[in-house]
């Protein structure tokens, strides 16, 4: 009986050590895409990335001050729609604030597969140049 109960635990832990190792590998498989801000480019390091968990990497290396913001769709950088002096964020899955010269942001993200645009939308700097396709998955 008390062989019984020794090999019952043994089976009950193994499950639990396979559930952390699976949870470590998940974060572990997360894409960082370094990301420069500057008047007036957006230049991610890679252009594709595979669907799920991405981290942006993003640094103000510009005079002025910025934002980031990823927008899902599937119009061409250049023409998403213009409220006032922004582009309108449609298909918005994530932003950073404003933030200043030398400055680095982090924004994780969870993106399914598609087309993307990266902006910065601080009044103006959308339409003077800083936006770029992205693409997630195949």
């Amino acid at each position: 009986m008390k062989r019984v109960a020794a090999a019952m635990l043994i089976v009950l832990a193994v499950p639990a050590a396979a559930t952390a190792s699976s949870a470590g590998q998940v974060g572990a498989s997360a894409t960082t895409v370094r990301t420069e801000l500057m008047e007036w480019m957006v230049m991610p390091s890679k252009s594709r990335v595979p669907a799920g968990k991405v981290t942006f990497v993003v640094t103000n290396s510009g005079k002025l001050k910025h934002d980031f913001v990823v927008l899902r769709t599937n119009l061409a950088p250049g023409k998403l729609p213009i409220v006032g002096a922004r582009a309108k964020e449609l298909g918005r899955v994530g932003r950073t604030p404003v933030f200043g010269p030398k400055q680095t942001r982090k924004l994780t993200l969870t993106l399914k597969a598609g087309r993307y645009v990266l902006i910065c939308n601080v009044p103006a700097h959308y339409m003077a140049g800083m936006r770029v396709a992205f693409r997630v998955g195949g």
